[in-house]
C-alpha cells in the first residue's frame, strides 16, 4: 500500500500539542520530511533529550511562521554544545536552503 502526506505525518502527535495545525504547515511548504530528518538528527547528536517540542513559530519582526524543533537537554554545557557541533554541519548538508529557511531549531540545558 503507497505511503500518503497524511500517514507521514501522523509521528508529529508525539511532539505537537497542535498535531493539525503543524502538520497542515508543513504539509502545505512541502517541508514535513525535512522537519523529521531535523528530529532524528537532533535524537542522533544530542546527549538525553528529555523533552523534544514541535510547533509553529512567528517572527515577531517577519511576520511570517516556521517550523519550531525545540530540545530540553539534560547535559553539561560542553556536551549540549558538543551535540550541537555535530547537529548543525549534518542539519546543513541534508536540508536544502529554501526548505531550510522554513524551520527553526534549537535547545536549552535542563
Amino acid at each position: 500500500m503507497p505511503t500518503t502526506q497524511a500517514d507521514l505525518g501522523d509521528w508529529i502527535a508525539d511532539y505537537a500539542d497542535e498535531p493539525d495545525k503543524v502538520r497542515e504547515f508543513c504539509i502545505r511548504h512541502g517541508i514535513l520530511e525535512r522537519v523529521r530528518t531535523t528530529i532524528e538528527l537532533a535524537r542522533r547528536n544530542f546527549p538525553p533529550i528529555e523533552k523534544l517540542t514541535l510547533s509553529i513559530w512567528k517572527d515577531p519582526l517577519e511576520g511570517t511562521e516556521k517550523a519550531y524543533v525545540f530540545l530540553e537537554v539534560r547535559s553539561g554545557y560542553e556536551e549540549a554544545r558538543e551535540g550541537d557541533r555535530r547537529f548543525r554541519p549534518q542539519w546543513v548538508k541534508a536540508l536544502p536552503f529554501p526548505e531550510r529557511d522554513q524551520i527553526r531549531f534549537s535547545y536549552t540545558i535542563v
